[in-house]
């Protein structure tokens, strides 16, 4: 498979390639070191990238980081799966996995090129990010929609919001338990 190509059919005709994903066949076992491939590079993005304020322990490191959007990506698949699920969607963990890392992979593409444009241009790195935002949105609404077996996309859209509720309390709860709090570390 041409991943370029493939990346230009995701964003041009989302649903499309939400289809193909649906029936590509990817190991568990290259799932999960994608995954975390995937993980480690953007730990290290985010630790290059974020303001030294924002990075207070236990979060002040890479590998801290890394840990962090392991447990996001992973919690993002499951939860799309499930609230999928809730909805009548057919999509199981293995799918939605594809899909998570997919769009990681796109996002990851796409943050490095806006970050390299803010050093050039950057309030056309701001324009960038925020329609990249829009259509990353539109995108991850159709790959969801297919991965499900939807056919309407409204369909896919509650389901992201539904994941992403499950999501933002289970971070709370998990952010907590290792210290961080909103008045700072405990």
């Amino acid at each position: 498979m041409n991943w370029v190509e493939f990346g230009k059919q995701t964003i041009l005709d989302p649903r499309a390639a939400g289809a193909q994903l649906v029936r590509m066949h990817l190991p568990r076992d290259a799932g999960w070191s994608l995954l975390a491939l995937l993980a480690i590079l953007n730990g290290i993005l985010y630790w290059a990238l974020l303001p030294a304020e924002f990075l207070t322990a236990p979060l002040d490191g890479p590998v801290a980081l890394t840990l962090v959007v392991g447990v996001a990506l992973l919690l993002s698949s499951a939860t799309l799966t499930l609230a999928g699920r809730m909805l009548g969607g057919q999509g199981d963990f293995d799918t939605l996995l594809r899909v998570t890392i997919w769009l990681q992979v796109l996002r990851l593409v796409a943050q490095i090129g806006v970050s390299l444009l803010s050093l050039a241009l950057p309030p056309l790195a701001a324009l960038a990010s925020f329609a990249v935002g829009v259509w990353g949105l539109y995108i991850v609404t159709c790959l969801v929609t297919e991965a499900h077996g939807f056919s309407s996309l409204l369909r896919g859209l509650a389901v992201i919001g539904l994941s992403f509720i499950a999501a933002v309390m289970f971070l709370a709860v998990l952010l907590t338990l290792v210290g961080v709090t909103p008045q700072g570390t405990i």
